[in-house]
């Protein structure tokens, strides 16, 4: 541990992630299901919607791809600085959706949702943990009960949306106040600074470099995963339980409690099992439960999927608790990282556009049903790659 790490610093971090983790995990899903209702009140069509969903969470990535490499070079100026920035763009953006959906900047073309989209980008770009606190020792038993909580907010969520008349707008506007209030704890936090040593134009001719060409596939393809994890899935979800939100709710949060009961028992059962790494066993369960994804039809069935495709996954509990991907446990720890963070926004772009492509020609049901397997080619792409990458690097 860092000596220049205080207690202090690690409690104010501690309680800064506990608002920010718990007003994530409550919108964190929900919020992108919104912006496709909006669409769809005014479209009445799916396809019109979904597409119109779609371009939103691409141009927000678009905006993450354009903004890492000014966020990183901006770490010599301090972390926590970029985290305030962040986390007031992520509040601000929740509280212009709900203001929009309740009637403000409210037209066909939803500009208050596409603003939401830029904001919500923006965060995702300007948003590093610093990296010397966060793995500094916190309290095991804090951690677990945190997580446990956090991860019934999607329910918690789910039933206020339907239970009280303009449910979804205190949603919001709670989970804004909540993300607001999280930057108090970060004022008297040390700040911590990095460095970045390229231009914008070096990260991206570096990034396209032959010699990192396994690392943009395979950050390439760990956007289009998670894009459709994400957002394509949740899509899913929401159609399959018949837009029920206490429907939603309840798998999801169904699925991230067991997942944390039992994903480290079932992993260290599986390793007892194959005492050596197989990379073709990886795949197989990496993939196969997008093909789980893929035949699910009823809420329990959806839970099944989302248990075995989480055990397996790549994705740390917590990313998936915010539904949300993180590298480098979100925090910057050299010029690599935004490399990957620009991947992966690549990526995202690249399942946006699969979605655009095929909307048009097969509907809405084939288009989420298709994207839900190239996921899961995806997935079994991207852990070939990191193996490759991983066996060159040692």
């Amino acid at each position: 541990m860092d000596a220049s790490v205080s207690t202090n610093d690690r409690n104010f971090l501690f309680a800064h992630r506990v608002l920010m983790r718990s007003a994530l995990s409550l919108v964190a899903t929900f919020a992108w299901i919104f912006v496709f209702q909006y669409y769809l009140s005014y479209s009445l069509s799916l396809p019109l919607a979904l597409f119109a969903t779609v371009v939103v969470y691409g141009l927000s990535q678009a905006l993450l791809v354009f903004l890492t490499p000014f966020s990183a070079a901006h770490l010599r100026g301090g972390v926590k600085r970029s985290m305030m920035f962040g986390a007031s763009f992520a509040a601000l953006a929740l509280a212009i959706l709900g203001a929009t959906i309740v009637g403000f900047f409210s037209d066909p073309a939803g500009w208050g949702i596409v603003l939401f989209g830029i904001l919500f980008g923006a965060y995702r770009a300007l948003y590093w943990i610093p990296y010397r606190i966060r793995t500094a020792p916190f309290s095991g038993r804090s951690h677990i009960f945190f997580d446990f909580l956090i991860a019934l907010m999607p329910l918690f969520a789910g039933i206020t949306i339907a239970s009280e008349n303009g449910g979804f707008l205190r949603l919001l506007s709670g989970a804004a106040a909540c993300i607001a209030l999280s930057i108090v704890p970060l004022l008297p936090m040390t700040d911590v600074r990095e460095k970045f040593s390229w231009s914008f134009d070096e990260t991206f001719q570096i990034f396209f470099n032959p010699r990192h060409r396994l690392l943009m596939w395979r950050t390439l393809l760990a956007g289009f995963e998670n894009a459709a994890l994400f957002l394509i899935w949740p899509l899913a979800v929401f159609l399959i339980v018949g837009a029920s939100f206490p429907t939603m709710g309840l798998v999801l949060s169904a699925s991230l409690v067991i997942v944390l009961l039992f994903r480290g028992l079932y992993r260290r059962i599986l390793k007892r099992i194959f005492e050596r790494e197989s990379i073709l066993l990886t795949v197989v369960f990496v993939s196969s439960g997008w093909l789980f994804r893929f035949v699910a039809g009823s809420p329990f069935a959806i839970v099944f999927a989302d248990t075995y495709s989480f055990v397996h996954s790549p994705f740390g509990a917590r990313e998936l608790i915010l539904h949300e991907s993180s590298l480098d446990g979100g925090s910057y720890l050299d010029e690599f990282t935004a490399l990957q963070e620009i991947g992966q926004g690549l990526g995202r772009i690249l399942m946006c556009a699969f979605v655009v492509l095929l909307l048009p020609v097969l509907g809405v049901q084939i288009t989420l049903a298709l994207s839900i397997l190239a996921a899961g080619i995806a997935a079994g792409g991207s852990v070939v790659l990191a193996y490759k990458i991983r066996k060159l690097a040692y």
